[in-house]
């Protein structure tokens, strides 16, 4: 469920199909409102919900009121479901802090980024009267891993697409890192297509240059990806923070075997 309607909040539905209440938008194709509704009505533990209810989950205006609506059916379950927020903005970060039992942030692949994405919601735990020693943090990292360095590239190039955009919606956390290659985010954006949302091998995977990737994506070897997980670990040396690993592209099997048998072992050493 949290996927379902983490890609709602965000815009997106997995693999829409055309003629089914599709929009068009600046970033492609989005599905509308009612089409949100009908299938969160589908979701076992929001049975019983009524219209306006589902409404309120299926609009990013309406987070808070969608995660009471979430909490009080959990309780009627009697469901002991933690509700962690996704959050990259100021006002969706703000509230994540203030009212979630944990936030999920985006991560590329610098640890200069991600030092700057932690240090945005140690602000904003504090003035929630939080400690960024004691909010969980779930730090969503897509990744590739091939003993052919071109092979992971490509895998991993949809996933980063997705999160380069995330520098378009809010271009004040645009990275110095990237600067030089601000024109080839610029394009990236206005190609994305929505209805082929984290995929690898589509069109838009294809504007991910290669220079992109070297600063943006972990993809690679596995000794090339253990570097960039040993790099961003260091950044969340004291916190109470985890990785979501997310395996990219049509190798996910491969990558996830080739870091379990070759990069964890050697990143638990470290």
């Amino acid at each position: 469920m949290m996927e379902l309607i983490g890609r709602m909040l965000d815009g997106s539905i997995p693999e829409p199909n055309k003629g089914s209440g599709q929009e068009r938008s600046f970033f492609g194709f989005r599905v509308k409102q009612n089409e949100k509704i009908t299938r969160l009505a589908e979701v076992p533990l929001l049975e019983g919900c009524s219209r306006s209810q589902l409404k309120a989950v299926a609009r990013i205006a309406e987070v808070r009121e969608a995660v009471d609506i979430c909490r009080a059916k959990f309780r009627e379950r009697k469901a002991d479901i933690p509700i962690y927020v996704a959050a990259n903005g100021p006002r969706l970060t703000a509230y994540a802090c203030e009212a979630a039992d944990g936030i999920i942030v985006p991560c590329i692949g610098t640890p200069q980024d991600l030092r700057r994405t932690l240090d945005r919601v140690e602000v904003a735990a504090r003035e929630s009267g939080r400690s960024l020693r004691d909010l969980p943090v779930l730090i969503y990292v897509g990744f590739a891993v091939s003993h052919d360095r071109g092979e992971a590239l490509d895998d991993a190039r949809g996933g980063v697409a997705r999160r380069l955009l995330n520098f378009v919606y809010y271009p004040e956390h645009f990275p110095p890192e990237l600067e030089h290659l601000r024109p080839d985010v610029d394009a990236l954006a206005r190609g994305y297509d929505y209805t082929q949302h984290l995929k690898s091998h589509v069109a838009h995977s294809a504007l991910v240059s290669d220079a992109l990737m070297e600063v943006a994506g972990i993809a690679g070897t596995p000794a090339e990806v253990l570097a960039r997980f040993r790099a961003l670990a260091r950044e969340t040396a004291g916190l109470n923070a985890t990785f979501f690993l997310r395996p990219d592209g049509q190798g996910k099997q491969r990558s996830f075997e080739l870091f379990v048998r070759e990069v964890w072992p050697a990143l638990r050493e470290s």
